[in-house]
């Protein structure tokens, strides 16, 4: 592995997420709406992944390996993003970040960089080390590459299918009170988590074909 340009993918992985992170904070203080973070973190891993492309395609990584990757990622961020800005387009605050920043007084910046964007720009940046690596090993072990895109398509249908079982239950009013225990929830107290561990180690396995 050409070490040398996987630091340079790292500290252009690291560079992106700030630049991320801190445009979504003027953002959300313009806005006066912290919940815009949640269309960042989607967003921020498509931006990762195609900066950590165009930087591991300077070194010898495997261009096959880079091409899946990105496309894993790419995919799936871009659908959780989209997500997030149908399900909340016009809604208030999100009553989490509200008492989050209610619990502590002084700047509301400095509140928001510490409890909120600080320590989700440094998860966004350690979790997507797997892509970063991934796109600089100069092999693609093909069995783990083809299981790790099966996972990732298992994880991808439990994500889209239980946000969309979840927002029709929402949206009908005979439901106003109730557990969701239908479909996909019936199996998993959260589908679309457990499907957004599913993407994860899929994203693994592609990108696991040395070290």
């Amino acid at each position: 592995m050409d070490y040398a340009t996987l630091g340079l993918t790292m500290a252009a992985a690291a560079v992106t997420v700030a630049v991320v992170m801190g445009v979504t904070l003027a953002l959300a203080l313009a806005r006066d709406l912290v919940r815009v973070v949640d269309v960042a973190w989607g967003t921020g891993f498509v931006l990762v992944a195609a900066v950590s492309a165009a930087v591991s395609a300077t070194g010898d990584g495997s261009g096959g390996a880079r091409l899946i990757l990105l496309a894993l990622t790419g995919l799936w961020g871009l659908r959780l993003a989209t997500h997030l800005v149908w399900r909340g387009w016009g809604k208030p605050e999100d009553r989490r970040y509200a008492e989050l920043i209610e619990q502590e007084q002084g700047s509301r910046a400095v509140i928001l960089l510490r409890k909120i964007f600080v320590p989700q720009g440094l998860i966004m940046w350690v979790v997507s080390l797997v892509v970063q690596v991934g796109m600089n090993d100069p092999q693609l072990f093909w069995p783990s590459a083809v299981l790790g895109v099966v996972l990732w398509l298992v994880g991808v249908f439990f994500e889209a299918a239980g946000d969309w079982q979840l927002a029709r239950f929402v949206d009908d009013p005979d439901n106003h009170g109730q557990v969701m225990d239908r479909g996909l929830w019936r199996y998993t107290r959260h589908p679309n988590y457990f499907g957004d561990a599913c993407v994860w180690w899929g994203i693994w396995l592609v990108a696991a074909s040395s070290w």
